[in-house]
């Protein structure tokens, strides 16, 4: 028996080899803000990062009813730890300017195995998210 494949596949070669590698798994992201009234009629900004701080998905909003909501479909792979990072363009100059100025948080996610939802209510409890959201990252 000769084996054919050129072994990039990740499953034991074997005399059936059929190289059906299955895909990792990978889960759906949602990301809610309550509370929001004060920051009504603002833009929000939102990016999801991977454990390295590279961007996996990024969005902005309009919050309405102090509310704003976001999602990414097979965004987050198993196993994978996520950080998600967003600010509130609080003095509507369209940049990212530390706090007071633009209201910033950011927020952890262990290790996924199944879709995520993370529900975050307003705070003053600012983060320094600003240097994820410069042109030059």
């Amino acid at each position: 028996d000769t084996d054919t494949d050129t072994d990039t596949d990740t499953d034991t070669d074997t005399d059936t080899d059929t190289d059906t590698d299955t895909a990792a798994d990978t889960f759906d992201l949602t990301f809610n803000l309550t509370g929001y009234g004060p920051h009504d009629g603002q833009i929000v900004s939102v990016k999801v990062l991977d454990s390295t701080d590279a961007e996996i998905g990024s969005d902005t909003a309009t919050v309405a009813s102090g509310e704003a909501s976001f999602s990414w479909t097979d965004a987050l792979a198993d196993g994978e730890a996520y950080k998600v990072v967003w600010y509130v363009d609080f003095n509507s100059n369209s940049a990212c300017d530390a706090a007071p100025d633009d209201h910033q948080w950011s927020t952890d996610i262990s290790a996924v195995s199944a879709d995520v939802t993370v529900d975050e209510t307003h705070n003053t409890d600012f983060g320094d998210v600003c240097s994820f959201f410069t042109t030059a990252r």
